[in-house]
């Protein structure tokens, strides 16, 4: 996810706070700050639990790093490792920490306040996020993402869509647990701009992009960088 110009301000309705881990079990289931005129809340706090599906596959992901050599430099947009459902990570091994430190390079030097996996190639349920927020440079491995509050649009960029900027709407506050690089689990809950970033992060490990939730207005504004990527792509690819 790419940096944003500013923070996006602390909600202070209590609709935006997020539920306790009992409440949620029993409901069902680069970012600019917008103005105004261009934000909106909903009435009620939509409650969702994002994590992988039940009996996902679980393969060895040894061959990923066999086949995809350092350095790794970030994938963009319309690579098929984009679309794909990432594999959950079974190991924390030397390739583990070989590949978060490639992305850590590859995110300092774009900039970015987030960056997932499949972003340079490996299609794994992990991401990484930057000091941007609230919380210090952190490591997701296979997290597992619960969202509340009511739902808000600001513009997101993505380092695999460069020059493309579109508004996209997402509730307010998220819970995240995940596994540290350490093999150690935890818990972070927030209502602040790491909400938003966890969820960009969590969409790319399910093959989605800020493209496939923007509004009418983006498409039409971002309709050549978009083609403009992908004649570029067929044109690496000699197609």
């Amino acid at each position: 996810m790419a940096a944003p110009p500013r923070r996006i301000p602390t909600p202070r309705s209590n609709a935006n706070t997020v539920p306790s881990r009992r409440d949620a079990r029993g409901e069902a289931g680069r970012d600019a700050p917008k103005g105004a005129g261009r934000s909106g809340k909903s009435e009620a706090a939509p409650r969702d639990s994002k994590q992988p599906e039940a009996g996902a596959a679980a393969g060895s992901h040894a061959h990923f790093f066999a086949e995809l050599r350092p350095p790794r430099t970030i994938v963009e947009y319309p690579d098929p490792v984009l679309r794909r459902k990432a594999l959950p990570i079974l190991n924390i091994d030397e390739h583990i920490h070989e590949l978060v430190e490639d992305m850590k390079r590859a995110m300092l030097a774009e900039e970015g306040a987030g960056l997932a996996a499949p972003q340079v190639g490996v299609p794994l349920r992990l991401f990484i996020t930057s000091a941007k927020g609230k919380f210090p440079d952190l490591v997701f491995i296979n997290p597992v993402l619960e969202i509340a509050g009511a739902v808000e649009a600001h513009d997101e960029g993505c380092l695999s869509l460069p020059n493309i900027v579109v508004s996209v709407l997402r509730p307010t506050a998220a819970r995240i647990t995940a596994t540290a690089l350490d093999g150690t689990s935890f818990t972070l809950e927030t209502s602040e701009f790491d909400a938003r970033v966890w969820q960009h992060e969590f969409d790319h490990l399910d093959g989605k992009l800020i493209i496939d939730r923007m509004m009418a207005k983006d498409k039409l504004t971002n309709r050549k960088a978009i083609r403009d990527l992908e004649r570029a792509y067929e044109e690496h690819r000699g197609g």
